[in-house]
């Protein structure tokens, strides 16, 4: 719209500059060409009746007092016969049809009372071969068109101002409205709310806004830290005494009233299954809470994430040959640095998502991509898929869509894979697949890593024996 507007503007200014100019050049002629064609006719109407000579005197004679009209008979020769200059210019300019412009010097008029200056004037010639030349000084309407001229360039200057004024004014609220919106796209994207709109200035009224929004951004980071904080204590502190609930039903499932008693054996078995899962619960939000804490950076290594999904693959290929679900992998080499314990679970927990909502008979593809710069591990599946409506809420803690309510589970998978994906730096989304899900995950190579791998490469070449011919 910026450049829209500048380039609008910038054509009525070419049209404003453009009548400016011809109107007052056209105003100019016009003005010029009327007066002397006024006095022109004038002289052509006494000529025949008093004489050429005294109609020039008379003229000459009258016009002593102000000076600005000169009157010329020349011969055929170019001589000045009678008249009140003394030569006339060698050159002139054509100003319209009949009419010149010349410059009189004061060598022109000397020994006479006609002011130097602009002049514009007509040659009338007669049967005689002689010519009559009437010339009117025209500084005063060449001051004024000069004038308006110059008001014209003024004019445009200004515009122009206006124009660069307008498009820079534009491109910075432009820019500034994209970096707030990037910022709000990135943090809904990753989630991530440390991340805050960049301010360069404080004179303006957006850079208030971002200070307002990072201030809010704030806030609500501590809030969602503060409401982590309490689930993770919580998990925390019921862990010991679940640990020991558990411990105490182990005990008494082993009681000889309860192992005599079936229906009391089998309640004491549903009790331990309900303690572990709640243990299993608190154990997963504890692990998160350390993950996102940032505290798990000390296990990376250099590793070759195609080895790693090879064996999540190996891992789930007899669950997935029970429920008669064909388990395809396709990769390449792909050097990273992780810590393979913790993407072997983010992986393995989305391939066990995948073959869980998969049927009998579907196709789940793991599939590995490297670039200079990315690693894209892709999951796709032919299941039953999730609404669009929940795609961004799979990855919240607890949350379970309603295809997945009466399976066994916490709601806490996908989120752990969030939290492990995160601490790699890198991104994970899902699409739909038509039919079933697309899990992406990209995963950035930092330029350590490259070159890391690089030097392990050349020293393993290093390292084997050289043959040389007998």
């Amino acid at each position: 719209m910026a450049l829209f507007f500048t380039v609008l503007l910038g054509l009525a200014v070419s049209v404003l500059g453009y009548f400016n100019y011809y109107f007052h050049k056209g105003h100019y002629i016009s003005g010029a060409e009327n007066l002397i064609n006024a006095e022109v006719n004038h002289i052509m109407d006494i000529w025949p009746l008093i004489g050429g000579e005294e109609v020039l005197s008379s003229l000459i004679e009258a016009s002593k007092n102000r000076g600005d009209k000169i009157y010329a008979l020349q011969d055929l020769d170019g001589h000045i016969l009678i008249g009140n200059i003394r030569q006339i210019p060698k050159t002139v300019h054509s100003l319209t049809e009949g009419i010149i412009t010349f410059t009189l010097t004061p060598v022109a008029v000397m020994g006479t009372n006609i002011k130097p200056g602009s002049y514009a004037a007509k040659v009338k010639t007669f049967p005689d071969n002689t010519a009559l030349l009437v010339g009117l000084r025209m500084d005063e309407i060449t001051a004024q068109y000069q004038f308006m001229q110059l008001l014209s360039v003024i004019t445009i200057i200004i515009m122009v101002i206006v124009i660069v004024t307008s498009f820079a004014i534009s491109t910075f609220v432009v820019n500034r409205t994209n970096r707030i919106a990037d910022t709000a796209r990135n943090i809904m994207d990753t989630g991530d709310l440390s991340r805050r709109i960049s301010i360069d200035s404080n004179w303006d009224d957006l850079s208030f806004i971002g200070n307002a929004l990072n201030h809010f951004l704030d806030r609500i980071e501590g809030l969602v830290r503060d409401v982590r904080q309490v689930s993770d204590n919580i998990a925390h502190d019921l862990r010991t005494p679940l640990t020991r609930l558990r411990n105490k039903l182990e005990k008494l499932s082993q009681d000889e009233r309860v192992t005599q008693d079936p229906k009391l054996a089998g309640y004491a078995l549903g009790l331990i299954d309900d303690a572990d899962h709640l243990l299993g619960t608190f154990s997963a939000l504890l692990r998160i809470a350390n993950i996102e804490s940032g505290k798990q950076t000390s296990h990376f290594d250099h590793i070759d994430l195609d080895v790693l999904l090879h064996d999540v693959i190996e891992l789930y290929e007899a669950f997935a040959e029970d429920r008669a679900i064909r388990l395809v992998y396709s990769g390449t080499t792909a050097p990273f640095c992780c810590d393979r314990n913790l993407l072997f679970q983010a992986f393995a927990n989305i391939a066990d998502n995948a073959l869980k909502f998969t049927p009998s008979g579907g196709t789940v593809t793991c599939r590995l991509e490297k670039t200079d710069s990315l690693i894209t591990v892709t999951f796709f599946d032919t299941g039953q898929g999730v609404p669009d409506a929940e795609k961004d809420k799979i990855f919240n803690r607890f949350y379970r869509g309603d295809k997945s309510r009466h399976s066994p589970g916490s709601g806490l998978g996908l989120s752990l894979v969030a939290a492990i994906i995160s601490l790699h730096r890198g991104h994970i989304s899902v699409h739909d697949n038509h039919p079933g899900l697309r899990v992406e995950v990209r995963l950035p190579i930092s330029p350590l890593t490259a070159s890391k791998h690089a030097a392990q490469q050349a020293s393993q070449q290093a390292a084997q024996p050289t043959h040389r011919p007998d």
